[in-house]
């Protein structure tokens, strides 16, 4: 009597066919676009940040994945060789935590900013001590008033912001654990591509991977809610000094992103019997990695590539590292 086939979890992006060796190509002239971007703002020290770092190395990691997945495809010897599978579900699944962590960096430096009133950051006073809407506003708001002598509108002098080092600390804290957690993600995302390719045969370790895999992108996904949500509730509580721009800046990113965590969890349930498998839930259908370019790595490169071309540091008043201080003792900007 002869035992069913081992059932175990469908790769992330599908194994690749010849059909992929085109979008590959495509992936790997973008992402190579974007290192000459980087290059350019590590050369420019008015923005230069150790984020641009991160999303270079980002870059770079895909360029070397989709010249795998082009290799893949021109070679069927090489699709079920275990390199080239462990790399790549290790790599799919750690690739957008990096980003994540990078808004969250970007985030605690401008929250952390805000609060400083007109405290001196590097020897500059903080922009936010007047309020970030125009003196020509329209009359009859809390800046103006009518002149006694004049009978016109004229306006009001803005009483600064005072310096916050209660909030700065709170949001440091939040903002803390927010980055630890992440590492958490990396480390179980990490786990889970390690162990794919013994999972193949191996039951219990492909339970494991499921496992692996399900907890970190749920944990990213939640992530990235609270810092949406930790952004948002410092602009509402302190409006004059956090601009809504940059918040809702941090949320479309962040909003970005979130897709690719819900597209993992709603292809990870797929299980296959093997890797070369083109039924249905096997994610090697031509659907089914038209799914994955469009859900998966096109958010990457577009929030990468929004990282790259902005001013992050000007925009958001971060310096080189961003705020990596763990009170006011101690400045990191």
């Amino acid at each position: 009597m002869s035992s069913s086939p081992i059932k175990f979890p469908s790769p992330v992006g599908g194994v690749p066919f010849s059909h992929d060796f085109d979008p590959s190509i495509v992936f790997i002239v973008f992402f190579a676009l974007c290192l000459p971007v980087a290059v350019y703002r590590l050369m420019n020290q008015q923005r230069r940040t150790y984020i641009i770092i991160s999303v270079m190395f980002f870059c770079i990691e895909r360029v070397i994945n989709f010249s795998l997945r082009a290799a893949e495809a021109r070679s069927p010897v090489k699709r079920t060789e275990r390199f080239y599978v462990t790399y790549l579900q290790g790599a799919y699944g750690t690739g957008f935590i990096g980003l994540g962590q990078a808004l969250t960096v970007i985030l605690r430096a401008y929250l952390v900013y805000t609060t400083r009133g007109e405290v001196a950051v590097g020897g500059k006073a903080a922009p936010f001590a007047l309020s970030s809407r125009s003196d020509t506003r329209l009359p009859l708001t809390e800046e103006y008033a009518i002149s006694s002598d004049a009978g016109v509108f004229q306006p009001l002098p803005m009483s600064p912001m005072e310096d916050d080092p209660d909030r700065r600390m709170q949001i440091r804290r939040l903002l803390r654990i927010i980055s630890f957690v992440y590492w958490v993600a990396v480390i179980l995302s990490a786990v889970s591509g390690g162990l794919y390719w013994s999972g193949i045969t191996d039951s219990n370790k492909g339970k494991l991977v499921q496992q692996t895999r399900y907890a970190s992108t749920i944990i990213v996904l939640l992530q990235l809610q609270a810092t949406n949500a930790i952004a948002i509730w410092a602009w509402k509580t302190r409006p004059r000094s956090v601009q809504s721009s940059r918040v809702l800046l941090i949320s479309f990113f962040i909003s970005i992103l979130s897709i690719v965590a819900m597209y993992r969890l709603a292809v990870m349930a797929n299980e296959t019997t093997a890797l070369l498998s083109t039924t249905r839930a096997s994610l090697n259908m031509p659907s089914e990695k038209t799914a994955f370019y469009v859900l998966h790595i096109a958010p990457e490169g577009l929030v990468a590539v929004a990282l790259l071309l902005l001013d992050m540091k000007g925009l958001f008043c971060m310096g080189m590292k961003g705020d990596t201080a763990l009170n006011d003792n101690v400045q990191s900007q």
